[in-house]
């Protein structure tokens, strides 16, 4: 497996069953940087591409031995990662000699973790990482988030970015801080294993300190209490995550891991419409911020994975909770085995949100000037520039109607954008207040190879502003039998 996360991940089971569990770990030694960082994957190299274009001048990406290695910016956890395989590979092949090779290249790694500055935040002695998605290595798209080559939601940018503190980095650090300990002791080694082992309980101390609410983990902790990233309602302590389920086994006590397992058993009882089960990936999902790269219930941002539920059900084995763990299980086996496979993920609801609300119109209609019917009233453009008669929107209702529970005001023309000769590229319409979120009633005439039907552009009061691109089949369609596949995006009226 290429990444590293994914190889830890699945060599978690295929140790089990395979004996090539010590390759991985022997090729990301070879690779490992001077200063004891872990790639976050390796790919063949096949000349200049996006990461050493943009990542290469960072040091996040070289060429060695034929392959492209790749550090993600926003991870925080390949090092760790690195030394889970390391002792996932010792505890299925036994294999003290070649163990003991690579103990050094996992203290290097865990140095690195805990001294890097753009990951490592000496004064709270914990690891830190931009706001994602749990270990995701996408940041959220908001306010925050300054410009950078390439693509921003992925770079961190020095003394810019605004970080917070991940308790999954920080237990998963601890863990193996613990388990490498261990080893050394196995090997002689006293004093590293005393230095790595007390570090490591002194970063769960503090995780704790940090990130622990009254009864749950709280997801992301902001080092500037200041930031407001607008990604939605939900408390932070209100969250699961995928590692809330790992967090189980990684040394957390009784009170707390039954705290975490309250939740999920609740969770399991009153499930969204639709959903396959409480392994979530991230629950509840984010209105806001992630929309471009996950939609709501899609993948990181609600989606449930059998990964997710394996790790509640370990963490339910290991704190008594038998029946529940196996529940879990057997839950996960029946609809695997119904559909022919485990999938990696599902989606987490079928049902739409109820709609948001209260709403308010917008009036357009200065800058409506294409008609709905064809040929068009003079001083109008007929509709889509159509020249067959009847072959428009004439038979679109007039006045006020509601779509999904949003409601709309049609004007009784539409406002025509298009980057054709003599139509007007591009509209602004004033307003003010606090939005939640914003619904277009809206279609498109003819849409590029690139997909993107337009681009709809927030400007703030204090000089920032947002651009969004609407895409085809996510957010919108051409106006002849669209096909919309996106949470958030229905068709409003047909005839």
């Amino acid at each position: 497996v290429m990444w590293n996360l994914d190889q830890a991940m699945v060599a978690a089971g295929m140790r089990y069953f395979d004996g090539a569990v010590r390759e991985f770990v022997d090729l990301h030694a070879h690779g490992q940087r001077e200063d004891g960082m872990i790639w976050s994957f390796h790919e063949p190299d096949d000349g200049p591409d996006y990461y050493e274009t943009f990542y290469g001048p960072l040091g996040f990406c070289r060429s060695k031995g034929g392959l492209r290695w790749v550090r993600q910016p926003a991870e925080n956890h390949p090092e760790s990662f690195f030394v889970r395989c390391l002792i996932q590979a010792w505890q299925a092949t036994g294999d003290d000699e070649w163990a003991r090779g690579k103990v050094d290249y996992a203290i290097r790694a865990l140095d690195f973790a805990a001294s890097d500055p753009l990951r490592w935040n000496a004064e709270l002695g914990l690891l830190v990482r931009p706001y994602t998605i749990d270990m995701w290595d996408f940041q959220a798209d908001d306010p925050t988030l300054p410009p950078s080559l390439g693509s921003a939601k992925m770079m961190v940018v020095p003394g810019v970015t605004k970080m917070t503190v991940f308790h999954g980095d920080n237990t998963l650090f601890a863990r193996v801080s613990r388990e490498l300990a261990s080893l050394l002791d196995r090997f002689g080694r006293p004093v590293d294993a005393a230095r790595i082992r007390s570090r490591g309980d002194e970063v769960f101390a503090r995780t704790l300190s940090r990130c622990w609410a009254s009864d749950n983990w709280i997801h992301k902790v902001e080092l500037d209490p200041a930031v407001e990233r607008g990604l939605g309602d939900v408390p932070e302590d209100e969250r699961l995550s995928y590692s809330s389920a790992l967090s189980l086994t990684r040394g957390l006590d009784p009170t707390r891991a039954g705290k975490i397992l309250d939740r999920y058993e609740a969770l399991a009882a009153d499930l969204p419409a639709g959903s396959p089960g409480e392994g979530y990936f991230m629950y509840p999902p984010y209105d806001r911020g992630f929309d471009g790269d996950s939609a709501r219930w899609e993948y990181m941002n609600g989606g449930v994975s059998a990964a997710v539920s394996a790790a509640i059900a370990r963490g339910a084995f290991a704190f008594g909770r038998s029946d529940y763990g196996t529940d879990v299980l057997r839950r996960t086996l029946t609809r695997g085995l119904s559909e022919g496979r485990l999938h990696w993920g599902w989606r987490g609801a079928t049902g739409k949100d109820p709609p948001r609300g209260p709403y308010r119109t917008v009036d357009v209609s200065r800058s409506a000037r294409m008609a709905l019917a064809a040929p068009a009233p003079k001083g109008r453009r007929p509709w889509m520039d159509e020249t067959v008669p009847g072959n428009d929107l004439a038979a679109f209702p007039e006045g006020p109607f509601e779509a999904d529970g949003v409601p709309f005001s049609p004007v009784g023309d539409a406002v025509a954008i298009s980057e054709r000769p003599t139509w007007d590229a591009e509209f602004a319409v004033a307003t003010s207040g606090r939005w939640g979120s914003v619904s277009l009633l809206h279609t498109a005439g003819s849409i590029g190879e690139d997909g993107a039907i337009g681009y709809v552009t927030w400007r703030y009061v204090d000089g920032t502003e947002r651009t969004v691109a609407v895409l085809r089949d996510r957010h919108g369609g051409g106006w002849w039998f669209p096909r919309l596949t996106a949470e958030g995006a229905s068709v409003a009226w047909s005839g």
